[in-house]
């Protein structure tokens, strides 16, 4: 028998994909089982894998007949699935689903992972009041641990107050991101040169740098000053 390469491929692809199995899922295959996992902070288990209806299925809820999802949905239901995603956004997914459903008489036995829109249905720009919201919930919900919806809101007055006084969040975030790799290396250097400052300056590069740096920050702050001179300067004028 001669091994083709793709042969090879196809085998050490399958062999891969048998390491990557758990024991718990073997044993639900073995079983005919539908592996389950919890909700986080709840006693509820709910199938790992559900049914969508974002593509194929929003176009059938769109036509005349929807037998298929009527078909879909009970096929769904009887092989042990629970989990029916969904959103307003998909067109008449959700509102053909839900109709169905409730035909069929099994509407309490899917679990209805639908979304809230932060945007109107007409279109246009998103709620920022729900955007917040959701994301103040998005933040508990994801470790259920009430200390990162606090930072969350802490960090929103910070970045309000830099807002109000026009301070760039930018550079302060970059200064976060690149503060310890700085600093890391400012230690080095001056383990280096013993803790002697002088080293910033000594060479010419870095002198110039340093230079450079200092002008932008003072131009900077003037031309600041001037800015905020001529917005009084022309509010004092305005009848």
């Amino acid at each position: 028998m001669t091994l083709t390469r793709r042969d090879w491929l196809r085998l050490t692809a399958g062999g891969g994909a048998a390491l990557a199995l758990t024991p718990d899922l073997l044993a639900s295959l073995a079983r005919q089982e539908v592996l389950a996992r919890a909700i986080p902070g709840t006693d509820e288990t709910i199938p790992v894998v559900g049914l969508g209806s974002s593509a194929t299925f929003s176009r059938v809820a769109r036509s005349e007949d929807v037998t298929a999802i009527r078909n879909v949905l009970q096929t769904f239901v009887d092989n042990g699935g629970t989990v029916f995603d969904t959103a307003p956004g998909y067109g008449a997914s959700e509102q053909v689903a839900g109709d169905v459903a409730n035909e069929l008489g099994i509407q309490n036995r899917i679990f209805w992972a639908t979304k809230v829109n932060v945007a109107g249905r007409g279109g246009g720009g998103a709620d920022p009041a729900a955007a917040r919201a959701l994301t103040l919930v998005g933040t508990y919900t994801a470790s259920y641990n009430i200390v990162h919806p606090l930072m969350a809101l802490v960090f929103g007055l910070i970045g309000f107050i830099l807002k109000r006084h026009n301070i760039p969040v930018v550079p302060i975030v970059l200064g976060l991101v690149l503060g310890p790799i700085f600093e890391a290396r400012l230690r080095q250097a001056l383990g280096t040169a013993a803790g002697d400052m002088a080293i910033f300056v000594e060479r010419p590069y870095s002198a110039g740098l340093l230079a450079i740096m200092a002008i932008a920050m003072i131009g900077i702050a003037l031309a600041n000053r001037q800015r905020r001179r001529r917005e009084r300067t022309a509010a004092a004028g305005d009848p």
